[in-house]
C-alpha cells in the first residue's frame, strides 16, 4: 500500500471521526439530527415563500459557509483547482435535488445519523443510493473519466470564479440572520459550533473533491478505498456516543430532543434514493458538499450544481404537493379535500434529519383550515418519518421562528 493512500485514509479517517463528533454534538445540545440535504433546501423554500421561517437551517448553512471559507485559507489543499463542466454539474444537481426531497435524505442525515439510530428506514435509503452510485459511476468511468477531472485553466464549460469573500460575507448574513430570529445565545453558538466541525471534517476527509468522490464511487484497477474511511469512523462515533445521549433527560440547549418517530419503509425512499445516487455518481457532488465548496477555486461549479439542485428540489416539492391534493379515492377523504378551498401542504419534509413539518396556505391571507381525519392521517404517513420532525407528526401550521415543539431545523 502506497504512503499516499495511507495519508488518505488517515485523513479520511480523522475527517470521519470530526462529522461524528459534530453530529453527536448537534444532538447533544440541539436535541436534533443533523442533515445537509434540507439545510440547502429549507432556505430556498423559505425565501421562497414556501415554507416558514426556520432559523435552525439559516445560522447551520451559514456556519457550513464560513467553515468552509476558513478551512479554503487554512487548508487549501482540501479543494481541487479549475472547474467542472457546467453541463455534468446542473444536470448532477437536478438529480440530486429530485432524490433527496423524495427520498428525504443524504448522505449525512440517512448515513451519519440514520444508520446509528438502527434505523431500517435509512438503510433502505443509504442501499438504494450507494449501491446505484457504485454501478453508475463504474458504468460511466471508461467514457467520463476526462470529463470529472477539474478543468485548469478551466474552460468556456467550466466558469471559474473565486467567490471566497462572497461566501464569508453571505455567511455572516445567515448566521446574524438566523441569531437575530433564535435570540437564544446557547442555541445560536450550539448550532454554529456544530455546522463549523462538520465543514471541517468535510474538507479534511476530502468528501469536497469531486474526484475523490468518483475515485471511490467508480470500482476498477485505480479505486480509492479512502472515502470508506469517512464513513465507517462517523458512523463508529456516533453508534458509540448517541446511547450515552439518548440517556439525558434533554439536550443541553433545548428544552427536549425532537427525533423522527415514524417507522414505515415506503417506496419513495427506494426510488427517491435510486435518483439521487444517479446524480451522486454524474457529478460526485452531494448538498453538504457543494456548500462547503463554494470557498474552493471551483466555487462557480459548485454554484452551477446548487441552482440545478434547487430545480429538482422545486420539481420534487410539486411532485409532493400534487400527490397530497389529489387524495385517496375514498369517498369520506375525496369529498373532504372538496370541501377545503385553501388546504395547508407540507412542502419540506426531509427524512434525513426531518427539517420540517412546516406549512404554507395556498390563499393568501385564509386562515388555518379544519382538516378531516382523512386528511390529517394522509398529512401523517407523507411526513410521518422525518428524521428532524416533530414527535407529533402531525404538528404542522407552526410558525418556526422559536424554540420548542414543532421547531424543526437542519436535515440532510
Amino acid at each position: 500500500m502506497s504512503s499516499s493512500l495511507l495519508t488518505s485514509i488517515g485523513m479520511a479517517s480523522l475527517g470521519g471521526t470530526i462529522l461524528g463528533l459534530s453530529t453527536c454534538a448537534y444532538l447533544a445540545l440541539v436535541g436534533k439530527v443533523s442533515g445537509c440535504s434540507g439545510t440547502l433546501r429549507g432556505p430556498y423554500l423559505q425565501l421562497t415563500c414556501q415554507t416558514n421561517s426556520n432559523a435552525y437551517h439559516i445560522v447551520y448553512l451559514g456556519g457550513l459557509m464560513l467553515g468552509g471559507a476558513i478551512m479554503q485559507y487554512c487548508y487549501p489543499q482540501g479543494y481541487e483547482d479549475g472547474g467542472y463542466r457546467a453541463d455534468l454539474m446542473i444536470f448532477s444537481g437536478i438529480l440530486v435535488g429530485i432524490g433527496t426531497t423524495l427520498g428525504h435524505g443524504c448522505t449525512s442525515g440517512h448515513g451519519l445519523c440514520g444508520l446509528a439510530r438502527w434505523s431500517k428506514r435509512s438503510l433502505v435509503a443509504v442501499c438504494s443510493f450507494f449501491m446505484t452510485g457504485v454501478v453508475v459511476a463504474s458504468a460511466l468511468y471508461p467514457a467520463l473519466k476526462s470529463e470529472w477531472e477539474p478543468q485548469s485553466p478551466p474552460s468556456a464549460t467550466a466558469p471559474h470564479v473565486s467567490l471566497l469573500y462572497a461566501v464569508f460575507g453571505v455567511s455572516f448574513v445567515f448566521i446574524s440572520y438566523g441569531a437575530y430570529i433564535l435570540k437564544e445565545l446557547a442555541i445560536i453558538a450550539s448550532i454554529l459550533l456544530c455546522s463549523l466541525a462538520f465543514a471541517i471534517g468535510l474538507v479534511l476527509s476530502g468528501m469536497v473533491k469531486p474526484t475523490k468522490v468518483h475515485g471511490f464511487l467508480a470500482i476498477n484497477k485505480n479505486w480509492d478505498p479512502s472515502l470508506l474511511f469517512v464513513f465507517f469512523s462517523g458512523l463508529t462515533v456516533n453508534l458509540i456516543l448517541w446511547p450515552f445521549i439518548m440517556k439525558k433527560a434533554r439536550p443541553a440547549a433545548c428544552p427536549a430532543f425532537d427525533l423522527p418517530q415514524a417507522t414505515e419503509i415506503k417506496a419513495e425512499l427506494v426510488y427517491g434514493g435510486v435518483i439521487f445516487g444517479l446524480g451522486w455518481a454524474l457529478g460526485g457532488v452531494c448538498p453538504g458538499p457543494s456548500i462547503v465548496g463554494l470557498s474552493g477555486e471551483y466555487g462557480m461549479s459548485m454554484l452551477i450544481w446548487m441552482g440545478g439542485f434547487f430545480i429538482g428540489a422545486q420539481v420534487a416539492v410539486v411532485v409532493q404537493k400534487n400527490w397530497l391534493l389529489r387524495g385517496s379515492k375514498s369517498g369520506t377523504e375525496e369529498d373532504a379535500m372538496q370541501s377545503v378551498r385553501h388546504t395547508d401542504v407540507i412542502v419540506d419534509c426531509d427524512d434525513d434529519a426531518k427539517d420540517n413539518h412546516e406549512t404554507k396556505s395556498l390563499g393568501a391571507g385564509s386562515p388555518p383550515v379544519e382538516h378531516s381525519p382523512a386528511m390529517l392521517k394522509k398529512i401523517a404517513t407523507v411526513c410521518a418519518d422525518e428524521p428532524n420532525a416533530s414527535a407529533n407528526p402531525l404538528d404542522i401550521g407552526v410558525s418556526h421562528g422559536g424554540v420548542g415543539k414543532g421547531h424543526n431545523p437542519v436535515v440532510d
